[in-house]
């Protein structure tokens, strides 16, 4: 859902016929998530029609059944330590940059004041 107005982004929708859409073949009485768009466009060409309530949550249930999400945790974790690795080196990064900015200030005042003489 959009936030800002409230109104669904993506509809689930229910094909009235086999046809293409890109190059996926979409077969009569497929149901699939589509793109306000592409769901007023094929709503209006008699394509395809608005999934009834019934259809929807079987929909659903087929897209999370036999999703095995246990994998994400470990890759959760590892990206949480690369996280904390890549923010270290940030700031020895940053540390090494301050100084080189006091060690560049030290240069330019020596070369004004070499000049100057």
């Amino acid at each position: 859902m959009n936030n800002t107005n409230n109104r669904p982004t993506s509809f689930v929708v229910v094909a009235l016929g086999s046809m293409w859409a890109g190059p996926q073949f979409i077969n009569k009485g497929e149901t699939l998530e589509v793109e306000r768009p592409v769901r007023n466009e094929w709503i209006g060409s008699k394509l395809a029609r608005d999934a009834t309530d019934a259809e929807i949550e079987a929909y659903r249930g087929e897209q999370g059944a036999g999703e095995d999400d246990s994998h994400l945790e470990d890759d959760r974790a590892a990206l949480i330590e690369e996280i904390k690795a890549l923010a270290l080196e940030r700031t020895a990064l940053e540390e090494k940059r301050d100084a080189l900015k006091v060690e560049v200030a030290a240069l330019e005042k020596a070369k004004a004041a070499a000049a100057k003489k």
